[in-house]
């Protein structure tokens, strides 16, 4: 009864082995399947930085764009004011000219 005593206890631990194999095999199965999506994740986050960087490359071109124009409108500034000047400057000529 002894051998038959044996035999079943190593059935025992044979079977509870195998239960703890099952487990972690499917414990693998579960990490590979999460890693699939967290790889899909970091690739979605990956795409959006990289349109995030395209978008602030444009925005940096708009604002170097728009410093152009308002250096452009500037230099308009500047002349109108110039004209400006000039025009007063005349008018108080011809004030003072039709004035005597």
């Amino acid at each position: 009864m002894g051998i038959n005593r044996e035999v079943e206890q190593s059935n025992k631990i044979a079977s509870a082995a195998h239960a703890e194999s099952e487990k972690s095999k499917q414990t693998m199965q579960d990490l590979i399947e999460r890693t699939g999506k967290i790889s899909h994740i970091v690739g979605m986050i990956n795409d959006n930085a990289g349109q995030a960087n395209l978008l602030a490359l444009n925005a940096a071109i708009e604002a170097h764009r728009a410093a152009d124009n308002i250096n452009e409108i500037d230099k308009v500034i500047v002349q109108v004011n110039e004209f400006s000047t000039s025009v007063v400057g005349a008018i108080s000529k011809q004030n003072a000219v039709t004035s005597y």
